[in-house]
């Protein structure tokens, strides 16, 4: 949604990111989005939708906490992303920024800003300060007799529950689960249970993936209580690092659909590497940096 003028913009844009796009068909234009989550990208389904070349459906995701000044998050989902400084940063990666930022996604640069809501942070600080205050106040009003925390009987079926639920909570599967899916390597990586109580990973990690997969080992190591991984974990060839197509449709125009929905037409790319040169009589032709390859039907 683009955003329109008015007095009231900097309290309208509390808790969101203010995306100005710099050049591009739609340059001048400015929306307002979550600053939770959004994402950028060329796909209907995408929060802002853009026509840019080298611009790709779910393109890239960003991401702030509430406070003004924590970092800006930015990941790249389907299609590489640059930020200012030069720095570049490949599908399945993500950077930490401050704001404002300049990014470009394939042919589109954005600026990205923080809103000022400075007052409105105000007010909310005022106010978590009168509650502080007034909770202060109350406890030093409470009878001196009250029962401590101590000898508060909790019933044994909560006591027992709470255990088995930070149990639950803690279980090292479910947070290695979680950050391989951050890194976008939950497709390919999978997680085992194992009966020595260690973590078990099996898999691939292609060319495209190899610097998530650095980067998840690096995290665990960093882990200090963490079990022992089982790692399992191989590196693919190159042909397990081709583009993933789900269909073909050979007339004019041909097409191809990717397991993620894409539509790619012919000499459109399909990831930031590949793209669709076209069909012939043996299978599909593609091409990376000059070198073609046919993909058998």
């Amino acid at each position: 949604m683009m955003e329109t003028p008015s007095p009231f913009n900097d309290l309208l844009a509390f808790g969101k990111l203010r995306i100005r796009v710099v050049n591009g068909p739609s340059a001048g234009s400015t929306a307002l989005l979550p600053q939770n989550s959004c994402r950028i990208g060329s796909g209907l389904q995408d929060d802002l939708v853009l026509l840019a070349y080298d611009l790709f459906e779910g393109h890239a995701e960003l991401s702030a906490g509430l406070m003004p000044f924590s970092p800006l998050r930015v990941k790249a989902l389907t299609g590489s992303v640059a930020v200012s400084g030069g720095q570049e940063i490949d599908p399945g990666q993500y950077l930490d920024i401050a704001t404002p930022a300049n990014i470009m996604l394939g042919g589109c640069e954005l600026l990205i800003e923080r809103p000022a809501a400075t007052g409105v942070y105000l007010r909310w600080a005022a106010a978590m300060a009168a509650v502080v205050l007034l909770a202060v106040g109350l406890w030093a009003m409470l009878p001196k007799s009250l029962p401590s925390a101590a000898s508060v009987r909790v019933p044994d079926a909560v006591a027992q529950a709470e255990p088995a639920l930070a149990q639950v909570n803690d279980a090292p599967e479910k947070v290695v689960a979680a950050k391989l899916n951050e890194l976008g390597l939950a497709t390919q990586i999978i997680v085992k249970p194992s009966a020595d109580g260690s973590v078990a990973l099996s898999g691939l990690f292609s060319t495209r993936t190899a610097n998530a997969w650095r980067e998840f080992l690096q995290w665990y190591d960093s882990q200090p209580d963490f079990p022992p991984l089982l790692n399992s974990v191989s590196r693919a060839d190159e042909s397990d690092d081709l583009p993933r197509i789900a269909s073909v449709w050979a007339q004019e125009p041909a097409q191809l659909v990717m397991e993620d929905g894409r539509v790619v037409r012919e000499g459109e790319q399909l990831d930031v590497y590949w793209k669709f040169e076209g069909l012939t009589a043996s299978g599909v032709e593609i091409s990376r940096n000059g070198t073609k390859v046919i993909i058998d039907f």
